[in-house]
């Protein structure tokens, strides 16, 4: 005789991300509602960084993001360069960056190098230069070939003539 067992389960799933360093406008008393009535999530401000990766993007990738590893990062006045804290690991293939940047004196162009370093294999490394102001719409370039390994970022500002703001994200 088989016994036949049934649960009642109820799941609440409700799922709000907050990314200042993305968001293209100030939101204010946002309410997420869950499945169930029982939960509400209220959200008080959220104020952006800069005009950055526009929310329709973001949304593309973290839409993509079972498919793909992504890596934020967030630029608040750099004057040389920046070396990303923790290492991440990409399995091989192309990664794209997708990026605003600016100067805080707007009277300039930020020329910008972005590089993978390969972390305990150093000649695991790419370079990318991108050179222009991008603040009301992002921008996409790509490193070609990446081998497989452990990395961590280096955005270095060239120029140096004034601290470079921005964010965005690495595909992979």
């Amino acid at each position: 005789m088989k016994k036949l067992l049934s649960v009642a389960a109820t799941s609440i799933l409700a799922v709000t991300m907050v990314t200042p360093a993305f968001a293209s406008e100030e939101v204010s008393d946002a309410v997420v509602l869950a499945q169930s009535t029982d939960a509400t999530y209220n959200i008080e401000s959220v104020t952006s960084f800069a005009k950055p990766v526009t929310n329709d993007v973001y949304r593309e990738a973290e839409s993509n993001a079972s498919l793909q590893s992504i890596y934020y990062y967030t630029l608040k006045g750099v004057n040389s360069y920046t070396l990303s804290d923790e290492p991440f690991y990409i399995s091989g293939g192309n990664v794209n960056i997708t990026l605003v940047q600016y100067l805080e004196d707007s009277r300039y162009n930020p020329a910008v190098s972005y590089q993978l370093v390969g972390w305990g294999n150093y000649d695991h490394e790419q370079i990318i230069s991108v050179t222009g102001t991008f603040t009301n719409q992002n921008t996409t370039r790509t490193f070609y070939n990446v081998k497989p390994g452990k990395y961590k970022l280096r955005i270095g500002n060239m120029g140096e003539l004034s601290p470079l703001w921005g964010n965005g994200y690495l595909s992979y």
